[in-house]
């Protein structure tokens, strides 16, 4: 009868343990952007709500700190593409409308 490959499972088990310790919830990573845009670390906005978004892409919130602290860091092609993401998910929020409209002010 052969013999179960513990080793193998074990190595696998840790390595999917070490890969998970760097995981920030996307929530916490929306505050995160929220408090650096907030303090005027917009670099760091970015990232924060960049990494949000590649685990919720349709996070409206996220996209609309990305958009401002994009705006704020010097890439408005970046901001504007955030903002219209943002109203084509929740055309009737009005917090959509109004980063739409500030940023073409």
């Amino acid at each position: 009868m052969p013999r179960f490959p513990f080793h193998i499972v074990l190595g696998v088990l840790l390595l999917l343990a070490s890969a998970c310790g760097n995981y920030v919830p996307a929530e916490q990573l929306l505050q995160n952007a929220y408090d650096e845009c907030l303090s005027g670390l917009y670099a760091k906005a970015s990232e924060s709500s960049r990494q949000c978004l590649r685990q919720q892409p349709k996070n409206v919130p996220a996209l609309l700190i990305y958009g401002y602290a994009a705006y704020r860091d010097g890439k408005s092609l970046d901001a504007e593409d955030a903002f219209r993401k943002a109203t084509a998910l929740e055309p009737d929020l009005f917090m959509t409308q109004y980063f739409l409209g500030w940023y073409y002010h």
